[in-house]
């Protein structure tokens, strides 16, 4: 085994929307320390002239074999692309590798998760459901559910931009998850500038991993698009049968194009998170309501913070979320600054105009809201 001094981060990935914003946050941080890694290594070399060489580039095709000789030096791989399998992953923590995922694919997490106790066995820590969504979304659930005695369910809504410039892997994971979404509907309020909108039932990861991590029985997840059109626009599609026709590749090539062509709304996102419960022995509510703006920037600086923590501070060994070593209070002091603002709010009734039917949010008979101040997140 190659016994040099490990002290490198690598990011596949790392000349893509949210990987190139990563390295060059990290770069500054750690200049010459940051590998920029992908398939091609001219747009690699090409994005790191760009840095001014505070990254270095790498070509790297995950799905060829790949040589354990190319991990000689790093001490943390952050993973930005969708995989064909986790053999990278495993790879990284039989080496004894840190290793971070952006992945909302519950199929990959899960493969990955099953590779805890070869984790711990090498000394390696992997964090995963980093970024937005997942990733601030299961913090939002970890500081609601921490407001309450008794947890009942957990209802996370996110709205996405449809103006801002959407990676390839993203698009195409929406694109594939629209095919079985859109089941159930739920109205919500979003807030000020926003106001009232429905929302449709969505197979985020979270969903799946919160139950476990959180131990709560029922998590649903929700997707909403700024644009009310696009977003009434699918739910009639999905009640017309014509999702389907999303398998057809030309069909969702053709969307694809047209989402980085046509800008339909803004590059505002929102994420909301209602948990129901007692406090006290009392039926209760708490919201957590985050919002700002370009969703892939926002993926990578929170990412850009769990690497640093990572590669800078000692971590229990073993496959881990996110929620499971860091809170929202410890991801807002550390970026310290505004891009997001959170809100938490609590009641004794059942969500009004923060919810689904019923009165208005702390202001029916039986309710009382406490609204805690602003905290910032800004890059």
């Amino acid at each position: 085994m190659n016994r040099m001094a490990k002290d490198r981060i690598m990011v596949i990935g790392g000349y893509g929307t949210v990987g190139s914003t990563i390295c060059t946050l990290l770069g500054k941080k750690f200049p010459g320390k940051i590998i920029a890694a992908g398939r091609s290594y001219d747009k690699a070399a090409r994005f790191c002239q760009q840095t001014g060489n505070i990254v270095l580039p790498m070509r790297l095709d995950i799905e060829l074999p790949v040589e354990e000789y190319i991990f000689n030096g790093v001490k943390l791989v952050i993973m930005c692309l969708d995989q064909p399998s986790t053999r990278i992953a495993q790879m990284c923590l039989e080496l004894g590798i840190h290793y971070i995922d952006i992945s909302a694919d519950i199929s990959i997490l899960s493969q990955i998760e099953n590779q805890a106790a070869h984790a711990r066995e090498f000394h390696a820590t992997a964090v995963l459901s980093v970024g937005l969504a997942p990733g601030l979304t299961n913090l939002l659930a970890k500081k609601a559910i921490e407001q309450l005695d008794e947890i009942r369910e957990i209802r996370i809504y996110n709205m996405l931009g449809l103006g801002e410039q959407h990676g390839d892997a993203a698009i195409d994971w929406t694109l594939d998850h629209l095919q079985t979404g859109f089941q159930r509907r739920r109205k919500t309020n979003l807030g000020k500038g926003i106001g009232r909108r429905t929302a449709y039932s969505f197979d985020f990861s979270d969903q799946h991993v919160l139950p476990v991590t959180l131990q709560v029985t029922s998590v649903t997840t929700y997707l909403i698009f700024d644009s009310a059109v696009v977003t009434t626009g699918l739910a009639l599609m999905k009640r017309m049968r014509l999702m389907r026709i999303l398998k057809y590749k030309f069909v969702s090539q053709w969307i694809k194009a047209s989402m980085k062509r046509i800008r339909m709304g803004s590059d505002k996102f929102v994420i909301k998170v209602e948990a129901s419960g007692k406090k006290k022995g009392v039926n209760h509510e708490v919201e957590c309501l985050a919002e700002g703006r370009n969703e892939g920037d926002m993926t990578a600086r929170i990412t850009a913070l769990i690497g640093e923590s990572v590669y800078v501070s000692p971590y229990p060994f073993g496959v881990f979320h996110i929620e499971q070593l860091f809170d929202l209070d410890d991801v807002m002091r550390k970026a310290g600054e505004d891009s997001v603002q959170i809100r938490i709010l609590h009641s004794t009734a059942a969500f009004g105009s923060y919810g689904d039917e019923g009165a208005h949010h702390g202001k029916s008979g039986n309710s009382a809201a406490d609204v805690s101040p602003d905290i910032n997140l800004r890059g």
